[in-house]
């Protein structure tokens, strides 16, 4: 178990010094801050939408690059994103700031893949579902096990082929 505050720029560092020489074979990056909970563009001020992007979106992406040499050939590294990143599908009608900032995680994140032609390992957002935790709520569809089963198994049936990809946690693609 390594501590650390993920949105300090000393949380890359401080996990890379505490792996020594272990490679990953898979990071999961999990950030899920709902952001205030008025949701109104209109009342959002500067510190509020600060921190709900940074933890979003920043801050994970920016962790993953810091860790990216970790990774082992055919791992994966993957984000926990949202359905209501998705622009097309358009699900955040009622969370409009938190699905932003999960759209500038997918952004970020196909901004970094589309760096390269190709990459050693797989590079992808995850939605898990609408799942039954404090911020789901009791009436989301999905229990916490599934959700987490289903991205295992997702993440496992992946190979490098699959960088810049966007899927559920049944292993559906999304649309961006």
């Amino acid at each position: 178990l390594i501590e650390c505050d993920l949105e300090q720029r000393e949380a890359g560092p401080l996990i890379d010094h505490a792996l020594g020489d272990q490679p990953l074979t898979c990071a999961l990056f999990n950030a899920g801050v709902y952001g205030p909970a008025h949701q109104d563009p209109r009342q959002a001020n500067s510190a509020e939408i600060g921190q709900l992007f940074l933890a979003n979106a920043v801050a994970p992406i920016s962790l993953a690059q810091q860790l990216a040499g970790r990774i082992e050939t055919g791992g994966v590294m993957a984000f926990i994103s949202s359905q209501m990143a998705s622009l097309q599908l358009n699900r955040a009608l009622d969370m409009p700031l938190y699905g932003a900032s999960k759209a500038a995680l997918n952004s970020l994140l196909l901004s970094w893949s589309s760096h390269y032609a190709e990459l050693p390992w797989s590079l992808l957002a995850l939605h898990p579902g609408w799942v039954r935790t404090d911020m789901g709520g009791e009436h989301a569809l999905v229990g916490v096990s599934e959700s987490v089963e289903g991205l295992r198994r997702v993440i496992g049936d992946l190979v490098v082929e699959r960088n810049g990809c966007f899927f559920d946690y049944t292993g559906r693609p999304v649309s961006w």
